[in-house]
């Protein structure tokens, strides 16, 4: 019972930042590097909000809107300017990916010029301790939190992509950019607003890291970037549900190793498990093959 809730912990924070990551790429073919810099950001930001006296309740939105703020200054300084160079390789994938790439080191170097290479932690009793027992295992409000907000969570990203006229225009952007403004959509807006919401994603995933693991720095992003990009792989480029079915069989690998192999091997169990699962089906769990020529 404790590995699950291990399990579904983890998930739900490698969840919540896989499908801000995804939801970018699958919308407008963009690998956005800068992602795992946001999240780290929305961590260190509610530490730092909370060690200035700020109640957690004020400082948890108040780091979300700050990731959500840090998201949409990328894209609109590393992605706005070269996105009508689609016609070229450069503009197309070449300088999304470099330019993102920049983006998370200058990002990453004003976290640690703002808040300091050291890891912070949230104080004591920041958050209540409570918690009960079920089958003999001892379950936090934390654990509670985190797995509540990645099904509210996604369930609502799902419903709005899915099931609303904003929806269904950020779908039309993402299918005929040139378009969608003869039929009264502004392109730039919705372009904003998916970038708004993927790192308000972005987030959230970095609150719970921080709730569950009191400790955060620019470095975190390092420990989630490549995961994150396994994590869409596997479950399928683009796909919003394949990115929670992804996180659902990263975390089970990583937690269920440590179980009868060494802490070192963590991740290359996850990342073999990738390759594995990539050569036998390349378009990742729910992806779809892609059509050439």
């Amino acid at each position: 019972m404790a590995d699950l809730l291990n399990i579904l912990v983890l998930a739900s924070i490698y969840g919540l930042y896989a499908s801000g990551f995804t939801l970018v790429f699958g919308l407008f073919d963009i690998l956005n590097i800068a992602h795992a810099a946001v999240f780290a950001f929305g961590a260190i930001l509610a530490m730092f909000l909370v060690t200035s006296s700020m109640p957690l309740w004020l400082a948890a939105p108040a780091a979300i809107f700050g990731a959500t703020l840090a998201g949409v200054l990328i894209e609109r300084v590393a992605f706005r300017p070269i996105r009508y160079r689609a016609r070229t390789a450069w503009g197309h994938h070449t300088g999304p990916l470099v330019t993102s790439l920049g983006a998370a080191t200058v990002l990453e170097g004003l976290e640690t010029w703002w808040f300091g290479i050291d890891p912070r932690h949230f104080p004591e009793g920041t958050f209540t301790d409570f918690s009960f027992q079920i089958v003999g295992s001892r379950i936090t409000l934390i654990d509670i939190t985190s797995i509540g907000l990645l099904l509210l969570t996604f369930g609502g990203v799902w419903a709005l992509i899915k099931y609303t006229r904003w929806g269904l225009e950020v779908r039309a952007v993402a299918d005929a950019p040139q378009t969608a403004p003869l039929f009264g959509i502004d392109v730039e807006r919705r372009i904003i607003q998916v970038f708004a919401l993927a790192s308000a994603l972005g987030g959230i995933a970095g609150l719970i890291w921080g709730l569950a693991f009191n400790m955060a720095s620019p470095a975190t992003a390092s420990q989630v970037d490549m995961r994150g990009f396994a994590i869409i792989t596997l479950g399928g480029m683009g796909s919003v549900p394949g990115a929670l079915i992804g996180a659902l069989f990263l975390a089970s690998a990583e937690v269920l190793s440590v179980l009868w192999l060494p802490s070192s091997w963590q991740s290359m169990i996850g990342y073999g498990t990738l390759f594995l699962m990539l050569l036998i089906r390349p378009q990742g769990i729910l992806g779809k093959k892609a059509d050439i020529g």
